[in-house]
């Protein structure tokens, strides 16, 4: 069978696609089905390397991937029952919308069933919900099924007749108000994984002012796995160096014995790595002993083992790399 397709669109970036999403991967697995999340294009992560006149160059993902993401999300749906998508930002940025790929292209490709949610806690929600509708194409918004008003403060009664006026606008109704919900319990699992980021220090200063650095410590500590890709790596190290003003100073999470300094030039390259067979059996990187893989490195931090630790070896029998020793970050 072929999984049906919901997708949760946002009016803006942080309206709560990925809090909405979670929560109805949840809703539909505890219906007894099998259930999948997919996002086309992580927008923290937003270009690839290819070969260019000067050697290696940068390229948009929105140029690169679509038939990746059409293939991935095709094997998606031939294994479960739902497949819940996440859009990114707003599908409706009108400057971008012949080449977006991460919103209404991925929706048309799949038929997905599409909500709506916004951030009614900015103030102009029932604006940006018009607004959004009224600039897409019309058989887009044949996709949109229903608003969601996200990080509502009070008692959702008053909101009345504006959901009403709202659908007689537009042909549709808004399905649920979500309350502002702080410290909402979605506790550390299986694993722990930091993704990619534009500004390393500035987002671990935010994991440190929510606590999440404790709650990732106490999961090591337990044993858990904790994956950091690129500018997650960063932050497992034990700290980051900036003389030029490129990122910012901060001490790592001290998770890895890792030091990264970063350096004006960016590194452009593609490479490739060999996990070492030096892992422990039974732990969660045992798999990937000996397995190689492709790919690319687009970063001004230049992550290496901290200099008291490379004698010991510490994470040389982890990785090799190819063109250089280096941890890839």
């Amino acid at each position: 069978m072929t999984a049906r397709c919901v997708m949760v669109l946002g009016t803006t970036s942080g309206a709560g696609k990925s809090w909405l999403t979670t929560a109805l991967c949840r809703y539909y697995a505890r219906q007894g089905l099998k259930v999948a999340p997919f996002k086309a294009q992580n927008m923290s992560n937003n270009a690839r390397v290819v070969a260019s006149e000067n050697g290696q160059g940068e390229i948009g993902s929105a140029q690169y991937l679509w038939p990746q993401i059409a293939q991935a999300l095709h094997d998606l749906r031939a294994e479960n029952d739902v497949v819940v998508i996440e859009g990114a930002g707003s599908p409706a940025e009108i400057n971008l919308h012949s080449s977006h790929i991460v919103n209404m292209r991925v929706a048309l490709h799949c038929h997905a069933q599409c909500l709506l949610v916004t951030d009614i806690d900015r103030g102009g929600a029932f604006a940006h919900l018009y607004g959004t509708w009224a600039l897409l194409p019309e058989n887009e918004r044949a996709l949109i099924k229903g608003y969601v008003l996200n990080k509502f403060r009070g008692d959702a009664t008053l909101l009345a007749p504006a959901p009403q006026m709202l659908q007689d606008l537009t042909g549709v109704p808004t399905v649920a108000t979500l309350p502002m919900w702080w410290q909402h319990g979605l506790a550390p699992h299986d694993w722990i994984i930091l993704p990619g980021s534009k500004n390393t220090s500035g987002d671990l200063a935010w994991l440190r002012a929510q606590g999440l650095d404790r709650a990732v410590a106490a999961h090591a500590a337990q044993g858990g796995a904790v994956l950091g890709i690129c500018g997650g790596l960063q932050m497992l190290g034990e700290a980051l160096i900036d003389t030029h003003g490129i990122d910012g100073n901060a001490p790592g999470l001290g998770l890895l014995p890792l030091v990264t300094v970063f350096e004006p030039e960016k590194t452009v390259q593609r490479t490739q790595a060999v996990f070492g067979n030096g892992m422990q059996p039974g732990s969660p990187w045992a798999p990937l002993a000996g397995v190689t893989v492709s790919g690319y490195e687009i970063h001004h931090g230049q992550t290496a083992q901290h200099p008291a630790m490379a004698k010991a070896g510490v994470l040389a029998s982890l990785i090799s790399s190819s063109p250089s020793s280096r941890i890839p970050s």
